[in-house]
């Protein structure tokens, strides 16, 4: 008797109060997943398309934002989603292909998103600390230069290299 008490009854099968759990936790990982997915890529697809649209923007600081959000964006639109879906399923449900992009994308639009942010810290401290030296030397092809090299780490970093046996 206390066995019917721990047990739901549902499409004619009998589920335990785990199972029930088990499919709370599924719906809020689909539910917060979708939210965050959605909310990065949308809130970084706006900065690109402010950047592209309005031709004030287009300063040398916003470059490292610009960058920023492209990195960020790929990890909302596809690192995030395929995350989500390996945490709900608690088992890679992929080929062993999309695991080694997957883990390559995910990490270099990690480190290139931490190495942006770390482009705009030291942007900021030689802006207040160096004002009259650090603007002026501070030119188009060196800020783009210094963006190049965040990703060029970053991508000589995280993408596999296979060897041929």
């Amino acid at each position: 008797m206390s066995e019917n008490n721990l047990c739901l009854i549902y499409n004619n099968c009998t589920l335990t109060t785990e199972s029930s759990g088990t499919l709370y936790k599924t719906i809020l990982i689909i539910i917060s997943g979708t939210i965050l997915s959605f909310l990065t890529t949308v809130g970084n697809l706006l900065v690109l398309i402010s950047f592209r649209i309005n031709k004030q923007l287009r300063t040398l600081t916003n470059y490292f934002l610009l960058s920023l959000a492209i990195a960020d964006f790929t990890i909302g639109c596809f690192s995030m989603p395929i995350f989500f879906t390996f945490l709900e399923k608690d088992r890679w449900p992929f080929d062993s292909f999309l695991c080694d992009v997957w883990l390559s994308v995910d990490y270099t639009m990690s480190n290139a998103s931490v190495a942006n942010l770390l482009l705009i810290c030291f942007d900021r401290y030689f802006s207040i600390t160096r004002p009259l030296t650090y603007r002026t030397n501070r030119t188009p092809k060196r800020v783009s230069l210094m963006i190049a090299c965040a990703w060029a780490i970053s991508c000589l970093i995280w993408t596999p290299v296979r060897k041929k046996i």
